[in-house]
């Protein structure tokens, strides 16, 4: 702040109202990364980039997956993975797949219900075998006559149908895509 004055008061007020503009300023500019950084992103949910990753790690939400993905040269974007916390870094981001988790559990009677799928969750592990079909429904069929077959889960977009020795357990599974805006 400029200590001289012309004579007057209203100066002074004027010179020390505007060095509060100017802080408020600084305190604006220093918080837009922030507000920004949301705004750097597309953001897709429902979605893969099927490209080779550049970089796999663990990742407590999608935001920290794009914070890693701005420190990584030549990432162009990132896929992140609810239930494995998992943050793929992609270089190549063009080529994207609509896919969506659809699981169940065969009933009592070792019977599929139609459309009793629970979808964005997948049993986790214990595979018995994949599938390649073109609906949750025919995935449940698939398991519907075979008595080791206890779940299954099927991919949606990929058409891949996996069916589990055991069900019970679903864990919550989204794949989100988010590509840097140019």
């Amino acid at each position: 702040m400029d200590l001289y004055h012309p004579p007057g008061d209203s100066w002074l007020m004027i010179r020390i109202k505007n060095f509060r503009i100017i802080i408020l300023l600084v305190l604006a500019w220093l918080s837009t990364p922030l507000a920004l950084q949301a705004e750097a992103w597309e953001r897709v949910e429902n979605c893969d980039m099927p490209s080779a990753s550049i970089k796999e790690s663990k990742a407590e939400s999608q935001e920290k997956c794009e914070e890693t993905c701005d420190q990584e040269k030549g990432c162009l974007g990132a896929v992140y993975i609810t239930g494995w916390k998992k943050c793929s870094l992609k270089a190549e981001t063009k080529k994207r797949a609509k896919i969506r988790f659809s699981s169940a559990d065969m009933n009592e009677k070792h019977v599929y219900e139609a459309g009793s799928f629970k979808i964005d969750n997948d049993h986790g592990g214990k595979d018995l075998e994949r599938h390649v079909l073109n609906t949750a429904d025919e995935c449940g069929k698939a398991c519907e006559g075979r008595a080791d077959c206890q779940a299954f889960t099927f991919i949606e977009g990929y058409r891949v149908c996996w069916l589990k020795k055991a069900g019970g357990k679903l864990k919550p599974k989204v794949f989100h895509c988010s590509i840097k805006k140019a």
